[in-house]
């Protein structure tokens, strides 16, 4: 299957993360929800949520080995739904990404992002 991105742009998801608001961008591919750790400072200048080491190896859709940095666990509000859920941070740049693993756990209004 091919599909073309420019033509669609990706679907957001609003959230609040530790009282934070982030547009994280929904990917269904991805087994974990990730942001970059230029992203991660840009929105905690001051310290934020403590990183821990963690055994998590990632590699892009094109095969490339991500650093991970460690996780976080972070306080994700959505829709008056509230858990405090896992966030790897990897090194580098990048979009906020809403991954598999928190689908579980937060219930998505689809037709509003849609």
């Amino acid at each position: 299957m091919f599909t073309d991105r420019g033509r669609r742009p990706p679907l957001m998801v609003p959230v609040a993360l530790d009282g934070q608001k982030v547009e994280m961008e929904l990917d269904t591919g991805a087994t974990l929800s990730v942001c970059s750790d230029a992203g991660f400072r840009q929105l905690w200048p001051c310290g934020g949520p403590k990183l821990e080491p963690c055994s998590v190896k990632l590699k892009t859709y094109s095969g490339e080995q991500l650093p991970v940095m460690g996780q976080a666990a972070v306080n994700v509000q959505y829709g008056g739904q509230a858990q405090r859920l896992p966030l790897i941070v990897v090194e580098g740049g990048g979009p906020w990404l809403f991954g598999r693993n928190w689908l579980g756990h937060i219930r998505l209004d689809w037709p509003s992002i849609c």
